[in-house]
């Protein structure tokens, strides 16, 4: 039942007059709607058919060529294929038109619509290429305005297809007894020796516009609109989603708009095809479109073996590629002649091309390509092609601006004025393809982890030329050329720069092999430097003079210091600077030159002349109140009691409650230690049967001197528990993990000492405001035979009363470390060490698991610094523009073992060293192996798209635990909780950019 209105009538508009290839016809307005209306000739009502589709079908029979079919707002369900054949006609939606295909699977079996085959003839008399006629052997069926296709039997691309012939589609212009006149010269020349043979199509004009098609299954062996011998034709703002072969498929079409439309979802395996342009179709323009989740976007191909496409132009398209096998965004197979791709925004999924190029001719210009593995991959063997790649911007590859795939021996290669961020290679020809003339030029290459051009020739006679380009941050060398034993055309290596390249051997950026009489000229080479300073003293009584001399290495140019006391900056090479106030200041140094800058960071402490810092914990005369709690006087408040007395005696027993006035260390002053002291005296030169293990643990509740007891802790208020409530150190009521012990054996006399029970994560509870001050409950673990008593603060003497000694924290500091080590592993890569990666990726994608593991080195912040906070920053940065099905839970785990970064990988954790779970072994924060509750966590929403920034995950106890020596510094294991669905990356340390590399922030004392 539809709740929108789904009618159809028919208004004969008698002032619409269309000129097509069919006769001359008044043309018509068909409405389709289903609310009822006063019965009019002419009129289709769905309620009169079984269901929709038997409605539409009728409407579109009954119609005439140059009618115009109005589609209104609605939900129609099409359970049979729509199917019009010699009729031009405009298909528009009214509003929200949704079709929802329920046909079964196969070709053409959504919507169709074709023309018609007329003859099939061949040539009687030769034809020369530029000559805009031919002469058929019976021309007497064929109307201006028809579609030609000629093809001659020659192959085409043999060692791809050797089915395929060579040829192309025109129309007709003019026919004068056998001689057709064609719209444009020959691209070739056909001989009758070449058996050349012809196909006539009377073609139809159809105008898709406004139409929602909701197919059957992005899986499916299904199209959703199909258009065979269509001319002047177009499709135009509707939306496509679900057809798995293809959305929109064109059969020996010319001249056909496909623009500003949405496709969405055609992955049917080996096939997925967003724009199909098939056998032989030739001026195609597909513009303006965004194309999401499709094998390919746009391909063009042919089963039929007998011409070729061509004078396919793709731009201004955005287009989200898919993540099957195969998934290219763009693809032409070597059955096209050429492509003009431009203007375009393509996002792709890692190892994935922006344009799979098997064209005879392409201009790959303009665009804007995001992911994946590069820019253009040629593909095939098709001989003799010029292509163009130019103007690109290419960002967060992990592969190519070009890649000379297959083989074939092409005429010319431009690529000029690329930019390239991130990647393997810029230009690499790693398998049998060449061409006879090669220019690069101007282009940018940065960031790769291979070389920036890499060939090794393959014919004779190549005329290469690389000039003015820029590389930049190249792990290997910018240019390597190998003539391989071949005789080289005109080499030109030209005004070439090279930043922070580190080639195999130092100083050959440019390697030249078997090459005779290259030209090597205007080279410029230059490294960032390393920043590094020493400082004539770091500390010292205020005011205090300091001499910082540049001890860079890599040639800086220029130098910027902040002395971290808020004072002017220096921009000198070796300043000297007045340090006038007491505090820890952090020195910040960056080295620069044209090649880029480094940092780095240091420490100066000012000691007040009239205040040396303590080296032993302050005393304080604080606020004490002290009260026994004695079970055999369960009401009895002792107050005044010149001791305090715990364990058991005689059956009965003893326990303490003790307040210390905490105000003054609350709010922003940090406790670094804290500890009380008791001074035991009792029972003077007498042994006990059993050990006293003193116990320290909270109050539940605050309590008053006054009347305070073994059953009462204020005025008419009783403890739940007699002898008093309280909170063990993880928070259980009446628990039994102190916050302190104290262990005196039996066999120990009173030795009339103070004796100091270690308080300070209690302490720090308190002065936090985590908790209110209630005190400290003192008792013994166990309470019989084990009686000993200590002074109270009632005892009158200060040398004997309890003490409360604290220790507050040296002021924090806070520095950024970088430079980790840090390797991806990759399931579907178990042994491949991903060491220089310039990112590093997380989660799941096509039953592919991805993790990373990570270190900073921490040996700077062990032993006596204390961390108090610690967070791991990562920069977020694809799949850029694009959600994901399922959320992204980051967790970091300790790794179990070290791992060595030249060696690590999905399956080892160093060199022959396997890991005992593939994908790494890591602890979790309780302590279990492989176990689930991981240190940190992070979440990003499969809805939230990358806005390429850092996110922050807190650390902090797990740097602890590495700088407080509880554990080797083995980094950090970082995982996503579920993996699948939801694969996103960060950018490594290998990026080579300090505002997006990994960053370890602490915060110490």
């Amino acid at each position: 039942m539809k709740t929108l209105r789904n009618y159809l009538t028919v208004f004969v508009l008698a002032l619409l007059y269309l000129t097509f290839s069919s006769p001359v016809a008044l043309a018509s307005n068909i409405i389709i709607d289903d609310d009822a209306e006063p019965a009019v000739s002419g009129l289709y009502l769905t309620s009169n058919y079984a269901n929709d589709a038997a409605c539409i079908q009728a409407a579109l029979d009954n119609s005439k060529s140059g009618d115009t079919i109005i589609i209104r707002e609605g939900d129609y369900y099409i359970t049979k294929r729509i199917y019009q054949k010699d009729k031009s006609l405009n298909i528009t939606g009214e509003g929200k038109v949704n079709l929802h295909i329920q046909t079964g699977e196969g070709y053409q079996n959504g919507l169709y619509f074709t023309g018609s085959l007329i003859t099939k003839k061949s040539l009687s008399v030769n034809a020369q290429k530029g000559s805009s006629q031919i002469t058929l052997t019976d021309a007497s069926q064929v109307r201006q305005n028809d579609l030609i296709k000629i093809w001659k039997n020659v192959q085409w691309c043999p060692l791809d297809y050797p089915d395929q012939m060579t040829g192309e589609m025109y129309t007709v212009k003019s026919v004068s007894g056998n001689v057709v006149t064609l719209n444009q010269p020959l691209l070739r020349d056909y001989k009758l020796s070449e058996t050349v043979q012809a196909e006539i199509y009377r073609p139809i004009q159809v105008h898709v516009k406004n139409i929602r098609v909701q197919d059957s299954g992005a899986t499916k062996l299904h199209e959703g609109l199909a258009l065979e011998y269509c001319k002047d034709s177009s499709v135009t703002d509707s939306w496509f989603k679900d057809s798995g072969f293809a959305a929109v498929s064109l059969y020996s079409c010319f001249n056909v708009d496909v623009n500003n439309n949405e496709i969405y979802n055609s992955i049917y395996p080996g096939s997925g095809y967003g724009v199909g342009v098939w056998s032989a179709s030739a001026f195609v323009d597909i513009k303006n479109n965004r194309i999401e989740n499709c094998r390919h976007a746009i391909t063009g191909n042919t089963d039929e073996r007998k011409a070729l496409n061509r004078d396919v132009e793709i731009s201004e398209n955005t287009i989200v590629g898919a993540n099957i096998s195969g998934s290219h965004a763009i693809d032409a197979h070597p059955v096209t002649i050429n492509y003009i791709v431009t203007n375009n925004k393509i996002y792709l999924k890692p190892d994935f091309f922006a344009f799979s190029d098997g064209t005879l001719q392409s201009v790959f210009s303009g665009n804007e390509v995001y992911g994946g593995y590069g820019a253009v991959a040629r593909r095939g063997s098709v001989n003799d092609g010029v292509h163009l790649i130019k103007d690109n911007y290419i960002k967060e590859t992990n592969g190519y601006t070009y890649e000379g795939l297959d083989s074939g021996i092409g005429e010319k290669l431009e690529i000029i004025n690329n930019h390239q961020t991130g990647g393997k290679y810029g230009v690499a020809f790693p398998y049998s393809e060449s061409f006879r003339n090669i220019v690069i030029s101007g282009n940018t290459f940065s960031n790769l982890s291979e070389q920036g051009v890499y060939q090794k020739f393959l014919i004779n006679g190549v005329n290469l030329k690389i000039s003015d380009n820029i590389f930049e941050n190249v792990k290997r060398e910018g240019i390597y050329i190998d003539g391989n034993s071949f005789k080289n055309g005109e080499v030109k290596i030209q005004n070439n720069s090279f930043a922070n390249v580190y080639p195999s051997k130092p100083g050959s950026e440019i390697i030249i092999k078997n090459i005779q009489n290259a030209s090597i000229s205007g080279t410029q080479t230059l490294k960032a430097p390393v920043a590094a300073y020493s400082a004539s003293t770091v500390s010292g009584n205020a005011p205090l003079k300091v001499t910082f001399t540049d001890k860079s290495t890599g040639s800086p140019t220029t130098w910027n210091w902040n002395f971290g006391d808020g004072t002017t900056k220096s921009t000198l090479q070796n300043p000297v600077h007045t340090y006038s106030t007491a505090g820890n200041y952090t020195v910040v140094f960056t080295a620069s030159n044209a090649a880029g800058s480094s940092t780095v960071t240091g420490l100066i402490s000012i000691i007040p002349q009239e205040s040396p810092i303590p080296e032993e914990p302050s005393v304080s005369p604080v606020k004490v109140s002290d009260n026994r709690l004695r079970e055999a006087s369960p009401d009895t408040v002792f107050q005044s009691s010149p001791y305090i007395d715990v364990g058991g005696m005689s059956n009965v027993r003893y326990r303490d409650i003790i307040w210390f006035d905490l105000s003054e260390y609350t709010g922003s002053t940090e406790v670094s230690n804290a500890a009380i002291s008791l001074y035991w005296y009792y029972p003077e030169g007498s042994s006990r049967p059993s050990d006293t293990i003193v116990e320290i643990y909270r109050p539940a509740s605050a309590w008053n001197p006054s009347y305070v007891s073994w059953n009462k802790r204020d005025k008419g208020i009783s403890w739940k528990n007699p002898g008093g409530d309280w909170y063990d150190k993880n928070g259980v009521l009446q628990g039994s993990t102190p916050y302190a012990t104290l262990t005196i054996k039996g066999s120990t006399l009173p030795d009339n000492r103070y004796y100091n029970l270690d308080v300070t994560d209690l302490v720090k509870e308190y002065t936090s405001g985590k908790y209110e001050n209630t005190g400290f409950l003192i008792k013994a673990r166990t309470e019989s035979n084990n009686y000993i008593a200590f002074y109270s603060s009632d005892i009158g003497n200060v040398n004997q009363e309890p003490k409360f000694s604290v220790t507050k924290k040296a002021p924090a500091v806070t520095v950024t470390v970088t430079g980790a080590n840090d390797n991806r592993l990759r399931q579907a890569s178990p042994d491949t060490v991903f060491q220089s990666s310039p990112y590093i990726d997380v989660g799941g994608m096509s039953n592919v698991r991805y993790r990373d593991i990570i270190r900073f080195d921490l040996s700077e912040y062990t032993g006596s610094t204390e961390v108090s906070n610690a967070a791991i920053s990562l920069y977020w940065y694809y799949p850029e523009g694009s959600s994901r099905p399922s959320d992204t839970i980051v967790e970091i785990y300790r790794p179990a073992s070290a791992w060595n970064p030249s060696y690590v990988s999905w399956n080892k954790r160093d060199k022959g060293i396997s890991w005992k779970n593939p994908g790494g072994d890591w602890y979790d924060k309780n302590g279990v192996l492989q176990g689930s509750t991981p240190y940190a966590t992070l979440t990003i929403k499969g809805s939230t798209l990358p806005d390429n920034r850092y996110y922050n995950l807190d650390v902090t106890d797990l740097v602890k635990e590495y700088t407080s020596g509880k554990y080797e510094n083995t980094g950090f294991l970082i995982k996503a909780r579920t993996e699948s669905n939801n694969y996103i990356a960060f950018y490594s340390n290998d990026i080579g950019n300090k505002d997006q590399v990994p960053k370890l922030q602490l915060v110490y004392s």
